[in-house]
């Protein structure tokens, strides 16, 4: 809610416990908005706010997986989710690059991001899960997208990846694949939706397979993309005509409402966000005692 350009607080809606839609209404001189940042920038639209810059300069860390499979059992699924990582490449084109991680992945998610041609080939992969490795190329996106919103304020976002992410992307695929080859893997597979395969008993060389990787697309429909970061779309500067919020989280032109998440960001991190979305919630909080 807001008044005169002040807010006054938060009108929603919450299911109770038999599912029924009830109203809620709440009075308070300071609203905090951190619902990520596809959310953020909606909640504002539909609250009236108008900037320029409100859902604009969405960066998503796009990340793409590789499947390594192996003679003993790995079971992706089980204990410690994200054991190793290889910032290596974390800095290889003037500040950006990519990370290489170990990711968990369970029987539902790969059943999904494995790709399959046909029912007996699905069930065929499936029946392989039990002995992949995936591991995962989350780039440092300079190129960004944005969240847009329709007719009745819900968001939806564009994003394509620019010449230089897909650069990265390439070149940490097939770094991907070389450690997987000099791991011992017996098969590598990409999750283009005409897969790209290599098999250790083919004698294809892994340079070759590299090459594959090198002239494969990245096009929309051609290359699944993964993202667990989105940032930047309310993001934070030194006034108006640059940014949605200042240094401190409050949004222009709307007194007594702040932001404190991922959407702040000025530009897309080189690292994983966790810590940095904290420490801006608590750089906010901080600031609105005073």
């Amino acid at each position: 809610m807001e008044s005169k350009a002040k807010v006054t607080g938060v009108e929603g809606n919450y299911a109770d416990p038999q599912g029924e839609r009830r109203p809620i209404r709440i009075v308070a001189p300071r609203v905090v908005l951190a619902a990520g940042g596809l959310e953020t920038p909606a909640i504002l639209f539909r609250s009236g706010l108008k900037s320029l810059h409100l859902g604009q300069h969405l960066f998503v860390h796009p990340t793409v997986a590789l499947m390594g499979f192996y003679q003993t059992p790995i079971e992706s699924w089980k204990g410690p989710p994200q054991t190793a990582v290889c910032d290596e490449f974390s800095n290889i084109s003037e500040g950006y690059g990519y990370r290489i991680e170990a990711a968990p992945a369970h029987p539902g998610l790969l059943s999904v991001g494995i790709p399959w041609a046909n029912a007996r080939d699905h069930r065929r992969e499936m029946q392989r899960i039990k002995s992949v490795a995936p591991s995962i190329v989350l780039t440092r996106d300079s190129n960004p997208g944005r969240v847009r919103f329709d007719k009745s304020g819900q968001p939806y976002f564009e994003y394509r990846l620019g010449s230089e992410e897909k650069k990265l992307i390439k070149h940490g695929m097939a770094t991907v694949a070389r450690i997987h080859h000099a791991a011992g893997a017996d098969r590598i597979i990409t999750l283009h939706t005409r897969r790209l395969v290599w098999e250790r008993e083919s004698g294809v060389s892994i340079d070759k397979f590299c090459r594959e990787i090198a002239s494969a697309p990245t096009s929309p429909n051609r290359l699944p993309l993964f993202s667990a970061h989105q940032l930047g779309t309310c993001r934070m500067g030194s006034d108006r005509a640059s940014a949605v919020c200042d240094e401190h989280g409050a949004v222009f032109g709307l007194s007594g409402a702040y932001v404190a998440d991922a959407s702040l960001f000025p530009a897309s991190s080189g690292v994983n966000p966790m810590i940095t979305i904290m420490a801006l919630a608590l750089k906010v909080a901080k600031g609105m005692r005073h």
